[in-house]
């Protein structure tokens, strides 16, 4: 499943049982792109950047925000969404 348009700079990674991954080489613009996912995401929750700061819910949104902005090919439907990964 591509959920972004491939370029030549993409790179894959490959775990045994699940898949090949296909990533994105971050820009400028997806470090903006993830850091507004990353910020909806917390607003979302409830919370805030400076308020009621959480580190777990942080991480986890970090690495939501950045999958989501970076994956390129995941190996089934399944993995393409990183917020319903359980």
């Amino acid at each position: 499943m591509t959920t972004r348009a491939p370029k030549d700079t993409d790179f894959s990674v490959s775990l045994p049982s699940v898949g090949e991954f296909v990533f994105a080489r971050r820009t400028l613009g997806d470090a903006m792109k993830i850091r507004a996912r990353y910020l909806r995401l917390l607003s979302e929750s409830g919370a805030s950047e400076n308020e009621d700061f959480d580190p777990e819910l942080s991480g986890y949104a970090n690495v939501i925000a950045t999958i989501s902005v970076l994956l390129v090919q995941a190996p089934t439907a399944q993995w393409a969404d990183p917020q319903s990964i359980d």
